[in-house]
């Protein structure tokens, strides 16, 4: 049986599926494969990408919101919006985080809109 990393990341993904029932093929696992290849290379869509993933137990990956919120925020900081609000909703709904209205209103960038509302006029 050979012993490679990629080898046990394919039947650590089948093992999962089984056990919850979810069904995977063989190009999700090749996907999730790639996917977090080029995520920790530091592609912010497939940071994201990797992120709705978990955060969905789609594409053979493991439902997993704290590993979701992980790949948000590397792609977050980095500025990508869609991220943004998905740690937006995390907060907001409470996945995989205690819910905080605050901190929701600021990933989704509420707070900073609001500012720039009540800011008085002819101030920029």
């Amino acid at each position: 049986m050979p012993k490679s990393p990629r080898f046990s990341l394919i039947l650590l993904a089948l093992c999962v599926a089984v056990a919850f029932g979810q069904t995977v093929t063989a190009n999700d696992t090749a996907k999730l494969i790639s996917l977090r290849q080029r995520a920790e290379g530091g592609d912010t869509r497939a940071q994201y990408e990797l992120g709705f993933m978990h955060e969905y137990g789609t594409g053979g990956a493991q439902r997993d919101p704290g590993e979701a919120l992980k790949w948000y925020r590397r792609a977050a900081e980095k500025g990508e919006i869609s991220a943004k609000q998905a740690i937006a909703g995390m907060y907001f709904e409470g996945i995989g985080v205690t819910k905080d209205y605050a901190e929701a209103a600021r990933w989704s960038g509420v707070q900073s809109q609001m500012r720039r509302c009540l800011r008085p006029a002819g101030r920029l």
